[in-house]
């Protein structure tokens, strides 16, 4: 079954809000990427994004990547690459059968 958008923000608002229970994340639903594997979810704070409250920013968070064939979750490294290498490592692994 193919992974839709509203699955991969659930599942990112259920697998962050879990880590933060008094402080729900808040996904940028615009900032959504979608490519042909997969969803790119980017997420802060509900608190910090919705009150403008800087205390309670989410600190080296990074975004989720939902695989939309299998479900597979990454979260993506706070790395300084671009986060088309994860994409291209996703689309090898899918080729390869990894």
């Amino acid at each position: 079954m193919k992974v839709t958008k509203e699955r991969a923000i659930k599942f990112v608002k259920k697998e962050v809000g879990d880590c933060y229970p008094t402080n729900p994340p808040y996904v940028f639903k615009e900032s959504i990427i979608e490519t042909n594997f997969c969803w790119i979810i980017y997420y802060q704070s509900k608190k910090c994004v919705l009150e403008n409250d800087e205390s309670k920013r989410y600190f080296g968070n990074s975004p989720y990547m939902i695989d939309k064939f299998d479900g597979e979750v990454c979260q993506i490294g706070f790395t300084f690459r671009p986060i088309c290498r994860d994409i291209e490592y996703l689309i090898f692994k899918r080729k390869k059968g990894v």
